[in-house]
């Protein structure tokens, strides 16, 4: 009998595989966002004794959290399984709430710089932005839900995790899994490469704009992540806008995320 398996199994065992090779292989599984066919060309190529042990490992590692074992407590009560997400948890109320009591830069700014303004900067960045694809903006408003549960970590220290698991770190497959559900509870695919790349342009800009405003005793050295991002001025501009408004940024983004919504005919959940 077949087996048919939702994307975020399917995400589960590609992560989970692409990070055994990359710890057993080093470059020769370096590129991380492989699609589960590559990932498959890759495990053909070893000797089967060897596949059998990859396979088991990363199988191993991707089912030793048992629905209901990691989960945490909601603002509202209600309970998120965070090692084994699922969709029908996801409300975005309680999504918003985190996104703005959740900030950026370890707090080192002149005022809090949470990951919901950040989401609206990006957002405002994406109004801007000819990508070709639809429901853009849409994708960009919502590309840090996950921080929501899992909690915002500076790019150092997410780099750091990176270089000592050899690869993805174990927060980034929770984040990405998360995320994962976060695009099926909105009704939406999960973005391809080439919008994820529009998306992290997005990001960096906002990033640059938020190191400008928020951080006014930073040095000189060139951050790495920033390396060729420009805080454009309308950007800057927008920002300003957004934390003058005297509107709560919470209702900017239950607004705009609703509506946009709505435009697909989707009830926000």
């Amino acid at each position: 009998m077949p087996i048919h398996w939702s994307e975020v199994q399917k995400r589960i065992v590609t992560d989970s595989v692409a990070v055994t090779l990359t710890k057993r292989y080093g470059e020769t599984a370096a590129h991380l966002d492989a699609t589960l066919p590559d990932l498959v060309n890759a495990l053909r190529s070893l000797p089967p004794t060897t596949r059998a042990e990859v396979i088991n490992e990363a199988l191993g590692g991707s089912t030793t959290a048992q629905p209901g074992q990691f989960w945490l407590e909601l603002f509202d009560g209600s309970p998120f399984d965070v090692g084994c997400p699922r969709a029908d948890q996801v409300k975005f109320r309680e999504i918003v709430r985190g996104l703005d009591r959740t900030n950026r830069y370890a707090g080192a700014t002149s005022r809090p710089v949470s990951v919901l303004l950040h989401t609206l900067i990006a957002y405002e960045d994406a109004i801007n932005t000819e990508s070709g694809y639809q429901h853009f903006r849409e994708y960009v408003l919502h590309h840090d839900d996950a921080e929501a549960i899992v909690s915002d970590l500076t790019h150092p220290v997410k780099a750091l995790l990176r270089h000592l698991s050899g690869g993805r770190s174990g927060y980034d497959l929770v984040e990405e899994r998360v995320q994962m559900v976060i695009w099926q509870a909105l009704g939406l695919p999960p973005p391809d490469r080439t919008m994820r790349d529009l998306i992290k342009r997005c990001d960096l800009r906002a990033r640059a704009v938020e190191r400008m405003l928020f951080m006014p005793n930073t040095g000189d050295a060139e951050w790495d992540s920033l390396a060729g991002i420009e805080a454009p001025e309308a950007l800057v501009s927008a920002a300003w806008r957004i934390t003058r408004a005297g509107v709560a940024p919470v209702d900017v983004w239950l607004d705009r995320a609703t509506n946009l919504a709505l435009a697909r005919g989707v009830t926000l959940p």
